[in-house]
């Protein structure tokens, strides 16, 4: 019998090694073709605003990925992130996919400076086969404002 819960923290954790070592191409190997990612202030979600920082599809979301890239070479040296994950709780749906809610803190630093944004994901997490899959990722942060103004990096 495997352990969902212990399951579906190895496949967080590995698919944030991807996203924090640059494998972007492999990171997104751990989506579900039919992807939905998105970032919201927590003030925004209180006042029942649906306004989002980052409402991306797959190919929106390639697109990304793709300016990450394509900019990284102007920064010497690149922004670094650390992703640390925690408090992670699992649910099994009727549907067969599982929620997985927890809480995070994504490190960004470069140049001496450090970012940290801190908040809750909430991830829709499908079984394919032996493999599992995110379908989407609802990632809400503390902050309402954001220091640099802008998000240049995956949260």
């Amino acid at each position: 019998m495997i352990d969902t819960g212990k399951a579906v923290e190895q496949f967080l954790y590995s698919a944030f090694r991807l996203l924090d070592g640059g494998e972007f191409g492999k990171w997104m190997e751990t989506w579900a073709s039919e992807l939905v990612y998105v970032v919201q202030t927590a003030g925004n979600l209180e006042r029942g605003s649906t306004a989002a920082l980052i409402n991306d599809n797959r190919d929106r979301l390639i697109g990304r990925i793709a300016s990450i890239e394509q900019y990284w070479h102007a920064e010497v040296p690149r922004t670094r992130t650390s992703h640390l994950v925690g408090n992670i709780e699992v649910e099994p749906m009727a549907d067969g996919t599982l929620v997985a809610r927890s809480r995070f803190i994504v490190s960004a630093t470069r140049l001496g400076t450090q970012v940290m944004l801190a908040g809750r994901y909430e991830d829709v997490i499908l079984r394919q086969g032996q493999a599992l899959r995110l379908r989407s990722r609802l990632a809400v942060l503390d902050n309402d404002l954001l220091v640099a103004g802008r998000v240049t990096y995956i949260v």
